[in-house]
């Protein structure tokens, strides 16, 4: 900012410029037409002295107002610094922001009753609330029936060839039923399979549980045989409980992997699907530990065969001797 001063083209130079100009003349005219000796040099002296005070000052005072700018330049320039890196994080310009959040605003400054300060301010800090736990925790809230069919309709209508879905049904009824849910999200599956996205299920169940999932249109997709691109896999469910404990544990009701980098977590309750979906690093890594050690015990799902790999006795407890039984029933 010093490369901008105006040195005595300044206008604070100016009232002390006129007061000499102004003190020279009357102590010019006192010296010439005064009758008292000496009165005008005297009034010269004292005018030479004031200006002197003046113009001393005047330097001091704007030395002292130009680092006084120099130091808030520097601030300013700091400032915005932060303020651009902070930029880099989020876009603060308002015509960039995403539609619902310039509608927020635009709401709450548009609610002016006084007596309705106290509500919006409360709505205000639940949703802030809100979205302070999902970026703390990285997950969505259990999402109900409606918004969970949503969730996994988008996730397979978008998979194309970069996207691998790995998935764990653990025979829970309400998947085994023929509703138009089930029906649509198989249809989609399909879809997902079709535009090249690698979809490989493994399903958790015992052998008695075999003829009802041959008869099960959904299940039946995904048979070894098949050419739709559904990958389906089976391990017996008795045994992996019993030799793998904590991944069935992990396994819960089920679960999607969706590129290891989120997962679809399944929460069936009162004859409804539901579930929530969770991109925590560590959670995402559990499920995927869980999903590979069924998929150390997974054999092909193959209907031309009699029966599910038979159980090992009770002194073989290896899980990696699962995926050696390679008869699956019909």
């Amino acid at each position: 900012m010093s490369a901008n001063r105006k040195g005595l083209t300044d206008w604070r130079w100016f009232f002390p410029t006129l007061e000499a100009l102004a003190f020279g003349l009357l102590g010019a005219g006192l010296y010439k037409f005064s009758d008292i000796d000496n009165l005008g040099l005297i009034f010269l002296s004292l005018s030479v002295i004031f200006v002197i005070h003046r113009v001393v000052s005047t330097m001091e005072t704007k030395k002292l107002f130009s680092d006084r700018m120099d130091s808030l330049g520097l601030q300013l320039d700091n400032e915005a610094s932060k303020i651009e890196a902070i930029g880099d994080i989020v876009d603060l310009s308002q015509e960039r922001l995403p539609e619902k959040v310039r509608s927020l605003s635009a709401n709450y400054l548009a609610i002016t009753e006084p007596k309705l300060k106290g509500y919006k301010e409360k709505l205000l800090d639940e949703a802030i609330y809100q979205l302070s736990e999902l970026q703390h925790s990285q997950k969505t809230p259990i999402l109900q029936e409606l918004e969970f069919y949503n969730w996994l309709r988008k996730e397979f209508t978008e998979a194309d060839e970069s996207t691998i879905f790995e998935i764990v049904s653990m025979d829970e009824e309400l998947e085994w039923q023929d509703t138009p849910e089930e029906r649509d999200f198989l249809e989609v599956n399909q879809l997902a399979a079709k535009n090249g996205a690698s979809i490989n299920r493994i399903f958790a169940f015992d052998p008695d549980r075999l003829p009802t999932a041959r008869e099960n249109h959904g299940i039946y997709q995904h048979r070894a045989s098949s050419r739709n691109g559904l990958n389906g896999y089976v391990v017996n469910r008795s045994e992996m409980m019993r030799k793998a404990p904590s991944a069935f544990k992990q396994a819960g009701q089920g679960f999607i992997i969706v590129n290891r980098q989120r997962v679809i977590v399944d929460k069936f309750e009162n004859g409804e699907a539901r579930g929530y979906v969770t991109f925590e690093p560590s959670e995402v890594s559990k499920y995927v530990e869980a999903y590979e050690l069924f998929a150390t015990a997974k054999v092909p799902l193959d209907f031309s065969n009699k029966a599910l790999p038979s159980p090992k006795p009770q002194g073989q407890s290896d899980l990696r001797s699962l995926a050696d039984t390679k008869n699956v029933a019909k």
